[in-house]
């Protein structure tokens, strides 16, 4: 299984998707971005994912 960085982004790649993703994990020790709790900073969050790109071919919202 590949580990992917927590805290900074990476690019994602599939046979029909293309992108990048952003992973954060509040309080995480092993963290690659150890600034990243500001953003959790006076919130209740815990997680945040983050995934941009496109769809290498046109899919139906119904096939999804």
């Amino acid at each position: 299984m590949k580990a992917y960085p927590i805290g900074i982004p990476f690019k994602v790649e599939t046979d029909l998707f293309v992108g990048e993703a952003l992973l954060r994990v509040k309080g995480l020790a092993n963290s690659d971005d150890p600034e990243g709790d500001k953003y959790f900073s006076g919130r209740c969050r815990t997680y945040q994912h983050v995934i941009q790109g496109r769809f290498k071919e046109e899919i139906p919202v119904s096939d999804l």
